[in-house]
Formats: C-alpha cells, structure tokens, sequence
C-alpha cells in the first residue's frame, strides 16, 4: 500500500508540475514536466545545476516552492520507513532548464559522484528530500538534501550507491 500511495504522490507531483509530454520508458505515465521559474535564492544555497557555465542555485524555499510533497520511503541505510518533505527531481531538473536526455553527474559535499540521466529518474520515482520528520535534514544525516526513491524495484533505487546524501551539484555533461 505505501508504495501505491508513493507512486500516487509522485505522478500527482508531476502533475501539478505541470507535466504534459510523456519520457519513454515509464511506466506510470510519469511524465517530464514544464520549467518553473526559481526564485533567486534568501537564504543558504542548498543545491546547484551547472549547464554550460550556466548555474541554478537552490535554496531551501526555493525547493520547497517547485511543490514539496509528504512521502515515506523505506531507507535502505536505516532500515526503516522515514517520513520526508521532498520534490521529483525531475521537477527540479526542469526547473533548471535540464531534459531528460542530458547525461549527468551528480556530485555529493564529499565529492562522491554517480552519473545517470534524467529519463532515468522517472521510472524510479526519484525524490530530493529537504525534510525529514518536518525538520531541516543536517549534514551528519545525509543533508542538506539527498536523493531518494520511491520504487525499490527500479534500476537507480534497488542500488544503494545511487541514493545520494548530501547532494551538492548537479552537473550536465553532454547535451
């Protein structure tokens, strides 16, 4: 049931992202949304996309405005179900000007990276948790913000190494 209610959320945050072309290969009808303006961030940037020179900058509330979502995920490092405020990634790409072609690295504050599309995203339901129990996430548990997902049976979120802590940046390699 929590995964039917977490693929709910996701195609419903998508939705109301404004999602009208369908990625292939998805298989929820989850779709790739339009761009959202971003608000130049107030406060501590969080997160930043770098295409061609070209930087988005992140802040919590700027985050929290592309339409955070309340989701459970079950955390593989924890071995329990935690209660997140998080966003698609894909909605946050898009708002960056990112399609779901662009081959990326995604790199950590500890520079740890892992390199995937954003196609791929899609079909595992991947989340930039900001929240955990409605508390900012700190660094020593995996924050600022970290890449979660709602389908443990996908590619990117059965493999462990691809759920990011700490996410920093966001870059585009090859358009």
């Amino acid at each position: 049931m929590r995964r039917v209610a977490s693929s709910l959320a996701f195609v419903c945050a998508l939705f109301m992202a404004g999602c009208t072309s369908v990625a292939s290969g998805s298989d929820d009808g989850a779709t790739w949304p339009h761009a959202q303006p971003v608000a130049v961030p107030s406060g501590d940037v969080v997160l930043t996309v770098a295409d061609d020179g070209v930087l988005t900058e992140f802040d919590v509330q700027a985050l929290e405005a592309l339409g955070a979502q309340s989701i459970v995920v079950d955390d593989p490092f924890v071995n329990r179900s935690l209660s997140l405020d998080a966003v698609p990634l894909v909605v946050v790409l898009a708002a960056a000007g990112i399609g779901p072609d662009d081959a990326l690295t995604w790199r950590a504050l500890d520079n740890y990276e892992v390199y995937f599309t954003g196609a791929e995203l899609l079909d595992d339901r991947a989340w930039l948790a900001i929240r955990q129990d409605n508390d900012l996430i700190d660094i020593a548990d995996g924050g600022p913000v970290r890449v979660v997902f709602t389908n443990l049976d996908g590619p990117l979120g059965r493999d462990t190494n691809q759920w990011i802590w700490s996410l920093d940046r966001i870059e585009v390699n090859s358009r």
